[in-house]
């Protein structure tokens, strides 16, 4: 950092520091007030909410923090703000002057068991979809080997015979399977005692023989 603020020189700035392009430049710079940059860089969440003596609710769930105690009672006023995508936590403003009041936290966070019971699930379903995603890759379509003369395709990935019968038994018929999916019903199938039908001549009696 200390090498390209002060000794990188940059064609667009006519082959000086960024150091000395800082310091060339006039522009007025006013200093923010701490408390009004982090207002102003987080999410409105809507119209004001009232303190109860659960805390305030957002987003299907409480927030409590240890200022609000005793301004339940009078029904106090706040707006909400909140990072984006950030609901463990939420910072409360004045309704009217949007004075800071202070921080809220959710009120019914999971327990460490939960989110371990969670992180556990999580993860066995990422690894069911890695392990779906390793079959796909080896029941791939083949690749062949480049060759610059006519020849019999040559594919790159065969297979031993172990593996061949491996893959032939995942993909072989469990036994009724096409039972279950035949559809005799779908057929127009004449009655065998159809009066269209030629019978055929009786043949001859066999004889006795002693």
């Amino acid at each position: 950092m200390d090498w390209w603020n002060n000794d990188h020189t940059i064609a667009r700035l006519h082959r000086r520091t960024p150091a000395q392009a800082w310091h060339a430049d006039l522009t007025p710079i006013d200093t923010l007030d701490p408390a009004d940059l982090h207002t102003y860089t987080l999410t409105d969440a809507g119209p004001p909410r009232k303190i109860t003596s659960k805390g305030i609710r957002w987003k299907s769930a409480y927030y409590v923090g240890d200022w609000m105690h005793g301004h339940s009672s009078a029904g106090e006023m706040v707006r909400l703000r909140h990072e984006p995508h950030h609901y463990h936590r939420i910072e409360l403003y004045d309704a009217d002057t949007l004075t800071y009041r202070g921080p809220a936290f959710r009120s019914d966070e999971m327990s460490p068991r939960q989110a371990r019971a969670l992180h556990n699930a999580r993860r066995r379903e990422a690894d069911r979809y890695a392990a779906k995603a390793r079959r796909a890759r080896k029941n791939a379509t083949p690749r062949y080997a480049a060759t610059s003369v006519a020849a019999a395709p040559e594919p790159l990935n065969r297979l031993t015979a172990s593996q061949a019968a491996a893959q032939l038994r995942q993909l072989q018929t469990p036994e009724g399977h096409l039972y279950a999916e035949a559809r005799p019903d779908l057929l127009n199938r004449p009655q065998p005692d159809s009066a269209r039908w030629t019978k055929p001549r009786p043949g001859p009696k066999p004889q006795d023989t002693e």
